[in-house]
């Protein structure tokens, strides 16, 4: 049986998700699609599988990104699916380990990619804060009776 759960999680919280993905998968709940806030998941055996995520340098449709997730497959993990940059692979825990940072350098280089998306997203939403304030500020400003 297939089911949706609808959750947010935060790019700097991709560690959570993952960890949640797996406590799902630990309980049977097999991750099968991702959406924006959306996780559709299939009832299976606990335990079966393990999940990672990993925000690639280009989107999963450029050229290196397919030829990535083809090398990941070929490990034996089966790519669940995307979100914009985030994708989503998951291992049957009977072939063994799974970790998609083979050494420090690649989980560094991710890391990085991760806090460059975070702070772009901080100077954004901040630059959307101060425009909602100078634009409140203003209408209090030229306001009836001030």
């Amino acid at each position: 049986m297939k089911f949706t759960v609808h959750k947010v999680f935060f790019a700097w919280d991709f560690e959570k998700e993952e960890k949640w993905l797996n406590e799902m998968a630990a309980k049977g709940m097999h991750l099968t699609d991702v959406g924006f806030c959306r996780y559709v998941f299939e009832e299976g055996t606990p335990g079966e599988y393990q999940y990672h995520l990993e925000w690639l340098p280009q989107l999963p449709t450029h050229p290196e990104s397919l030829a990535y997730i083809r090398f990941i497959e070929e490990t034996g993990a089966e790519h669940v699916g995307s979100l914009k940059k985030w994708v989503y692979f998951r291992k049957r825990m009977t072939e063994g380990a799974f970790d998609l940072f083979s050494d420090l350098d690649s989980r560094i280089s991710h890391f990085r990619r991760v806090a460059r998306l975070t702070g772009t997203l901080l100077v954004l939403g901040s630059a959307y804060f101060i425009a909602l304030l100078l634009h409140l500020f203003s209408l209090g400003r030229h306001a009836p009776g001030c």
